[in-house]
């Protein structure tokens, strides 16, 4: 423990059981893991050597009961748009994929939540607008696959708090198919 101690210094995080994806190999490699948003710190055991790496670095990660993958994506804070890179966390995965990046805002430290969607077999990230309007028509044409679902959202019976809901749906939708 104190060989991981001294290594948790440099990751600036405590390690968990976890895995992580690097971009290299794209093998899933189990062990301890460490992410401090600056570096993160793999090994395979507490007495084994410690690999960092930089975030960007790492495909995919799973630390504390949560999946992250890397991503680059849009930030709306205050309405102006800002291009980031980082690890969401994936909230609901399946052929649709809910993610979210929780984060500070830039002019002030109030908190906020993003969502964002991911097909399966696609890297494009889709922002999910906050506005009723954006929502409405972005969602409504998203999950347009699944006619009731789609309804639904541009019949307004669907909102932005339904999120979850919707995912759920279309991805048990898209499994009967």
């Amino acid at each position: 423990m104190i060989f991981l101690f001294s290594h948790s210094q440099e990751t600036g995080g405590r390690f968990f059981d976890g895995y992580i994806v690097p971009e290299e190999s794209g093998d899933t490699l189990f062990g301890l893991v460490a992410n401090d948003g600056n570096k993160v710190g793999f090994c395979v055991s507490k007495f084994g050597g410690v690999i960092s790496y930089k975030p960007k670095e790492i495909l995919a990660m799973g630390l504390e009961g949560s999946d992250f993958r890397w991503h680059c994506f849009e930030v709306v804070q205050n309405s102006f748009p800002e291009l980031r890179c980082g690890f969401l966390e994936v909230i609901i995965g399946g052929e649709i994929s809910l993610m979210q990046f929780e984060g500070k805002g830039i002019y002030n430290t109030k908190k906020y939540t993003n969502f964002y969607l991911n097909r399966k077999g696609t890297e494009e990230i889709i922002h999910v607008h906050r506005d009723k309007f954006s929502f409405r028509r972005e969602m409504g044409y998203y999950f347009q696959e699944c006619p009731e679902l789609a309804q639904q959202i541009r019949d307004k019976a669907l909102e932005i708090g339904d999120i979850m809901e919707m995912v759920q749906r279309f991805n048990s939708f898209w499994s009967k198919k």
